[in-house]
């Protein structure tokens, strides 16, 4: 197979992986795992990073079966974190069912604990409400923020992640903001982000 260069496209791997090559597979895998990884977290959220691998796995292997179905080769990788999107949304959707309640972790990291035992339960208090408020958000608002401050991922990044131009990214960032400031404002919280 014609695809032992380091510079070889998607394109040429995916068009090699139909044909068997395996190890063509395993290097598309390689290019576009992390990207993937970081997208199923953002919608899976904090704590669910072993999830998040065996979801990598499992999009990976639904790729490599469906690949002969895709129509515009040059699109891989949009079509791969399609895959993974929809298989998140699936598994935080099943999730709901096996754990009721929210993880203790939030996108906030705090250095220690304030000294104040009132400072202490009031970011407590913040930090339960964020996580509270960002269950309830669309899981496309939820995933670009939970990517944006919790992953720390660039416009860009997450706009490739996505496959939406970066302008987009930033309407979908500004409107989770605003959403869940009202959210956190309708439950009472008068210090939400702004």
């Amino acid at each position: 197979m014609a695809c032992r260069g380091e510079t070889t496209t998607d394109t040429a791997l995916v068009e090699a992986s139909i044909d068997g090559d395996t190890e063509a597979f395993g290097r598309l895998a390689g290019r576009h795992r992390d990207r993937i990884f970081r997208l199923a977290v953002s919608v899976l959220g904090p704590g669910g990073q072993a999830e998040a691998e065996e979801l990598v796995q499992d999009a990976l292997l639904q790729a490599f079966r469906k690949l002969p179905r895709l129509r515009d080769r040059e699109r891989f990788g949009p079509w791969l974190n399609q895959i993974a999107w929809r298989r998140a949304l699936d598994r935080k959707r099943t999730a709901r069912y096996r754990w009721p309640h929210l993880p203790e972790e939030t996108l906030e990291s705090v250095p220690g604990p304030p000294a104040d035992p009132l400072e202490q339960e009031r970011t407590r208090r913040r930090s339960r409400l964020v996580d509270a408020c960002l269950a309830e958000l669309p899981p496309l608002y939820r995933s670009v923020l939970y990517q944006r401050y919790w992953l720390d991922a660039s416009v860009g990044e997450i706009a490739a992640a996505l496959d939406v131009p970066d302008g987009t990214v930033k309407s979908y960032l500004f409107r989770g903001r605003q959403r869940l400031k009202l959210l956190m404002e309708r439950r009472g919280f008068d210090d939400a982000p702004a």
